[in-house]
């Protein structure tokens, strides 16, 4: 009996400490990553800003290829939606929140399990024909002690996504017959929900 007080006396004793230690752990997390495309921003947003293009350079249908994904009837602009679920995904949600045609998409992200909602950003930089894009992903952990022990993994675990999306998106925008396409084609995909301009009165 004494033996079994003393190993739980132990167990507890090292949860306490795990749990002190994690308040000492940074609330919020940054991870971002960027890349260089030698292509204009209009055409890169073009597969930036249409939630139904995003499945041709990012990876995640091949992480998890029993994924399931459904969007909102409208995929570009504030508002549209993806919803996913996989046995390795989980169930999670994307929503746009902001949405400037040849410049960003912000969004925020969230999982079923995980009380974090993330905010996501795609950014674009135009400069002599080359667009920088730049991944980002952002969240606040809260008070979960867990969630904070996490967070110190956040960047080994979305990284190597956003490193992989990135690169898939450079070989996608500078592919011959993506980049021959028409400017003006280019221009109205990343005008997208915006729709034509208003009629001179």
């Amino acid at each position: 009996m004494k033996l079994l007080s003393r190993i739980l006396l132990v167990g507890v004793l090292i949860v306490v400490l795990l749990a002190g230690v994690a308040f000492l752990l940074p609330r919020k997390y940054h991870v971002e990553r960027s890349i260089e495309i030698e292509a204009p921003a209009a055409l890169v947003f073009r597969y930036v800003g249409d939630l139904r293009e995003w499945p041709k350079w990012t990876i995640w249908d091949e992480i998890d290829p029993a994924m399931t994904t459904v969007y909102s009837e409208k995929t570009t602009g504030v508002g549209a939606t993806s919803r996913w679920d996989g046995p390795k995904a989980g169930k999670g949600q994307l929503k746009i929140t902001a949405w400037e045609p040849g410049q960003r998409v912000v969004y925020d992200l969230s999982f079923e399990g995980f009380d974090v909602v993330s905010v996501g950003q795609i950014s674009l930089s135009e400069s002599n024909g080359v667009t920088r894009v730049t991944w980002s992903d952002a969240g606040d952990l809260g008070m979960n002690p867990l969630n904070r022990w996490f967070g110190l993994a956040m960047d080994k675990v979305i990284g190597p996504d956003f490193e992989a999306g990135l690169a898939g998106l450079k070989a996608l925008c500078e592919a011959p017959e993506v980049l021959g396409a028409a400017p003006d084609k280019a221009a109205e995909a990343a005008r997208g929900a915006v729709g034509p301009a208003p009629a001179s009165p």
